[in-house]
């Protein structure tokens, strides 16, 4: 693949460019996927930032035993930053959108569902890695607080629905965590709110901790079990 960007300086847009290939042998599940997209980071005002993404997947899968079906899917990423650095704990809100397609009818001869290669799958959609940028659509709002130079916190929420009701509902590895393609079944997922705290003893040691809850939606209610779901991590780094 190729991956490219100009910015003329540090104050003006960064525009970056890429197309990637990917191409996996399985005998019954080939395939071959390209991907070509852009993504724009600016300022659009004092303290303000955007950032927007949009990839488009093409190309195909199947084999000479297996039904070959066109590769045709896209993602959106899109966030705004504001920063207020001369108000008391200099707060950073950010409100992101991301969707990601999904299948629309698995007997057609089309493949519709987005796989987001060569990328961390962790970050933004959410603590706990129930979701990726697959099948999705996920509104995101948080706000960062610095109390002082070592201590922030970031409270966060994220909602989840479907992009397709006909696909499944995957987390942050690309398993399949729930697959209700017939009967009763909305597109909401679930939300998850969560709180994450860091701190700098000093340059070399630094610490973070979180917790997120996740409150299940129609779709986990219609499909099985619905539990809610805590967690909560605690890291040091030297």
């Amino acid at each position: 693949g190729i991956y490219g960007g100009y910015q003329k300086q540090k104050t003006t847009p960064l525009v970056e460019a890429y197309f990637l290939t990917l191409k996996d042998i399985k005998g019954t599940t080939d395939a071959q996927r390209y991907t070509a997209g852009a993504r724009l980071l600016a300022n659009i005002a004092e303290g303000t930032a955007l950032d927007i993404e949009v990839p488009y997947q093409f190309g195909h899968t199947g084999s000479a035993t297996v039904q070959k079906k066109d590769i045709k899917a896209y993602a959106l990423h899109l966030d705004v930053t504001k920063n207020w650095e001369a108000v008391q704990w200099k707060p950073k809100l950010m409100v992101a959108y991301d969707q990601a397609s999904g299948d629309k009818d698995p007997n057609d001869s089309a493949n519709n569902t987005f796989i987001p290669i060569y990328q961390s799958t962790h970050d933004p959609y959410g603590l706990i890695d129930f979701f990726r940028w697959q099948n999705v659509r996920n509104p995101e709002v948080s706000i960062t607080f610095s109390p002082t130079e070592k201590f922030k916190f970031t409270p966060q929420a994220d909602f989840f629905w479907l992009h397709s009701k006909f696909d499944s509902w995957y987390n942050s590895s690309g398993t399949a965590v729930r697959s209700k393609r017939s009967g009763e079944r909305g597109y909401y997922v679930g939300s998850e709110l969560s709180l994450r705290v860091y701190y700098d003893f000093n340059k070399n040691l630094k610490c973070e901790s979180g917790y997120a809850h996740f409150f299940p939606g129609g779709y986990v209610k219609d499909s099985g079990a619905d539990d809610d779901v805590d967690w909560v991590y605690s890291q040091i780094a030297f």
